[in-house]
C-alpha cells in the first residue's frame, strides 16, 4: 500500500460560536507512484505577503469560506508553511517491517498562500547515487543512497532538516576539513578554537577536530546473521543535515526560503538511528541521534504498522550530538572558504554552508576504552585518554594508573580486559547501549539583557544495563 503526504487546512470563524469552515485538502508530493512517508508540517511565527508556489502576489488576496460557502475573510499576507517528507521508489520486503530498499530522497515544501500552492524543493539528491556496492547472486551492485528516516526544526525564518541516508560521500564532512581550511574558520571566530584539549601532545580543537572518532569507512549489517536472510545486505546510514531561511528579494518584494547544500556529518562506520534536532532563538540548532558500530537489530514484535517492533540495539552504541550557534546559522561560504553573510553571495549557485555543524561528539561513553597512544594502532581512541578540564569528564584513562586489568566472565569464557575506569566507577569495556533519545531545548538569558542568547540541552534516553560501580569494584578485587 502506497502512502502520500497531505495537508489539510480549516478555517475556524470565532465569535459567539465556533463554526468550522471550508477544508482545505492537498498532496504535497503529487507523486501517486512513489511512497511517501515521516511527513512533518511547521508554521514560521510571522506573516508575509502572500503569494502562489509560481512567486506571484496574490494582491486580491486569499478567500476563507466558512462551513456553508460564506465568505469570512479576505487576507493578502499568510504565515510561511514547511513541509518536509521523503518520496521515492521502494521495494519492500512482505510480511516483515523492514522499512525496504529504495531510493527515496529527503525534500521539502513551502507555501505562501495558506497550503494552496507548495513549492517544492529536493533536498538530498541521493535516491540515484551509491557510496556502497553489494554482493547479489555473484554480481557486486550499487546500493541506492535511500533516504531511511527525517527530522525536522522551525524558527523564526530558520529551517534545519536532517536525515539519515545510506549515502555517505559528498557533503563536506567537519571531519574531513584540512587544517587550512579549519584555520579561515577560527579566524573569522576564534570561539570555534575553545575547548583545546591536549592528547598525547596532539592539540583537538572539539568544534572542529575529530576526537571521538566520527571519520572511517562505511560498514553494513548482512541481515542473514540476524534472522532475516530475505533482507540481505544493508549499508549502514550516516547523517545529513539541511539548512534553509526564509528571505526577502527588496526588488520584487517576494519571498522564498534558500537553502544550502546539504552537509553530511557521518561517514557511515556506524549505523545512524533515530534522529531529532531542535532549534531556540538566539542560541542555536541541536542535532542528536543514536549510532551502533554493528547496525540496528531488528526486534521480534508484533503489531500494526511499520518497522521492526521492539529493535534493539548492540553494544556500544551511542547517542551523538552536534550544533550549530545561531549567528553562524546564516552564513555562506564565500567561494574561498571564509564565511559570509548571504546578501553579500553574488554566485547563481546553491550556497554552500559558511560554518558547519560541529563535529560530533558522543553524550554517552559507551565504546571501550583502552590505553592505547598510537594513533595507528587497532584500538586508538583520543577521546579515552583525553583530559579536558577539571571539569572535562573525558580523563577516564588519563594515565596507565587508570587502567584496569582484571577477568571478567563473557558468555562461556573468561577473557582478560585490559578497559579504563570512568570517574564514577564504570569499567568502560563496552557493554552497555543508549538509544532513543529524545531532544528539547529550553532558551536563557546569559547577561540579563532580557533576551534569550544561550539555552540548557535536555536530553532523555533509554540505556541497556552496563557494569555498574558495584560490578567494578567486584571486578578489580577478583583481578
Amino acid at each position: 500500500m502506497r502512502h502520500f503526504v497531505w495537508v489539510s487546512v480549516l478555517l475556524v470563524a470565532f465569535g459567539a460560536i465556533a463554526d468550522d469552515g471550508e477544508m482545505l485538502r492537498r498532496n504535497i508530493p503529487s507523486t501517486p507512484e512513489l511512497d511517501s512517508e515521516h511527513a512533518a508540517l511547521k508554521m514560521m511565527p510571522f506573516y508575509v505577503p502572500a503569494q502562489n508556489s509560481e512567486g506571484e502576489l496574490l494582491t486580491e488576496g486569499i478567500e476563507y469560506l466558512d462551513f456553508d460557502e460564506v465568505l469570512v475573510e479576505t487576507r493578502t499576507d499568510a504565515r510561511p508553511l514547511v513541509a518536509t517528507y521523503q518520496d521515492g521508489h521502494v521495494d519492500s520486503i512482505e510480511g516483515i517491517g523492514f522499512k525496504g530498499h529504495g531510493q527515496r530522497d529527503a525534500f521539502a515544501a513551502v507555501s505562501l498562500d495558506d497550503g494552496q500552492t507548495w513549492k517544492r524543493k529536493n533536498l538530498s539528491n541521493s535516491g540515484d547515487l551509491s557510496s556502497f556496492s553489494i554482493k547479489v547472486k555473484k554480481k557486486w551492485l550499487p546500493y541506492p543512497g535511500d533516504v531511511v528516516t527525517m527530522f525536522t526544526a522551525v524558527e523564526n525564518n530558520k529551517v534545519l532538516v536532517t536525515w539519515a541516508s545510506r549515502y555517505c560521500q559528498g557533503g563536506d564532512p567537519t571531519y574531513a576539513f584540512t587544517d587550512e581550511e579549519k584555520d579561515i574558520l577560527v579566524a573569522y571566530d576564534d570561539t570555534l578554537a575553545s575547548g583545546l584539549v591536549t592528547v598525547d601532545g596532539i592539540d583537538y580543537r572539539l568544534y572542529l577536530d575529530d576526537l571521538f572518532g566520527v571519520g572511517g569507512s562505511q560498514s553494513s549489517s548482512d541481515f542473514a546473521d540476524e534472522g532475516y536472510p530475505e533482507v540481505g545486505e544493508v549499508p549502514f546510514s550516516c547523517l545529513w543535515a539541511a539548512r534553509g531561511t526564509l528571505e526577502l528579494d527588496s526588488v520584487t518584494g517576494l519571498h522564498d526560503v534558500v537553502w544550502r547544500k546539504a552537509e553530511r556529518l557521518t561517514s557511515g562506520r556506524r549505523d545512524v538511528n533515530r534522529v531529532e534536532t531542535a532549534c531556540e532563538p538566539g542560541a542555536g540548532c541541536v542535532i542528536t541521534w543514536q549510532e551502533d558500530p554493528d547496525g540496528l537489530r531488528p526486534g521480534e514484535g508484533e503489531g500494526p504498522g511499520e518497522g521492526w517492533s521492539g529493535a534493539i540495539a548492540h553494544h556500544q552504541t551511542d547517542i551523538w550530538y552536534s550544533y550549530i550557534d545561531w549567528d553562524h546559522f546564516d552564513l555562506v561560504d564565500g567561494d574561498d572558504g571564509n564565511p559570509i553573510p548571504l546578501v553579500d553571495y553574488i554566485s547563481d549557485t546553491e550556497p554552500k554552508v559558511g560554518i558547519p555543524m560541529s563535529i560530533p561528539v558522543r553524550l554517552t561513553d559507551n565504546a571501550m576504552c583502552t590505553y592505547i597512544t598510537e594513533p595507528n594502532v587497532p584500538g586508538y581512541s583520543p577521546y579515552c585518554v583525553a583530559d579536558l578540564d577539571e571539569s572535562g569528564g573525558l580523563d577516564a584513562c588519563e594515565t596507565q594508573t587508570d587502567l584496569t586489568i582484571t577477568d571478567i566472565v563473557t558468555g562461556d569464557q573468561t577473557t582478560i580486559v585490559n578497559v579504563c575506569v570512568a570517574e564514577d566507577g564504570r569499567l568502560m569495556r563496552g557493554n552497555t547501549a543508549s538509544t532513543r533519545a529524545r531532544l528539547n531545548l529550553r532558551g536563557y538569558d546569559v547577561d540579563g539583557h532580557g533576551i534569550y542568547d544561550s539555552a540548557w540541552v535536555i536530553t532523555a534516553y533509554e540505556e541497556s544495563k552496563g557494569l555498574g560501580e558495584e560490578e567494578v569494584d567486584a571486578a578489580i578485587e577478583a583481578g
